[in-house]
């Protein structure tokens, strides 16, 4: 499976310039788990190695397929949001997940990506 970063019409890439800020370990961790996804296809890989991955539920995410891969490393867990297109996995946006509940902004976030996303799709 390939993945690809969604970037911005400025061409900046919202979730390697979110990783490239983490520490080298963190880092790791993220790649780590979205090369298995790139091996393996995210229903193998998480099967396979246990990872964390679900559709986003609400109306406007389900009609946008967008899901949210968990990747935990010690006492922090990142959230990416990504969809599958055309069997290339499209990461939309990365955070630190700091509470229980996923915050609106970022939802909102990803869905406006997504949305973005299908725009350029259609248009190609």
């Amino acid at each position: 499976m390939e993945i690809r970063y969604w970037c911005s019409s400025s061409g900046r890439s919202y979730v390697g310039k979110f990783i490239d800020k983490q520490t080298a370990m963190t880092q790791k961790v993220i790649i780590a788990d979205l090369k298995l996804m790139s091996q393996y296809g995210y229903d193998a890989t998480m099967r396979a190695h246990h990872c964390d991955v679900k559709v986003l539920q609400g109306n406007k995410m389900r009609e946008r397929k967008i899901h949210e891969l968990i990747v935990r490393q010690a006492k922090v867990s990142f959230r990416i949001f990504f969809v599958m297109r055309d069997s290339v996995c499209w990461l939309l946006h990365i955070f630190k997940k700091e509470s229980n509940r996923t915050p609106p902004k970022e939802l909102e976030i990803a869905y406006k990506r997504a949305c973005d996303l299908d725009c350029y799709l259609a248009a190609l």
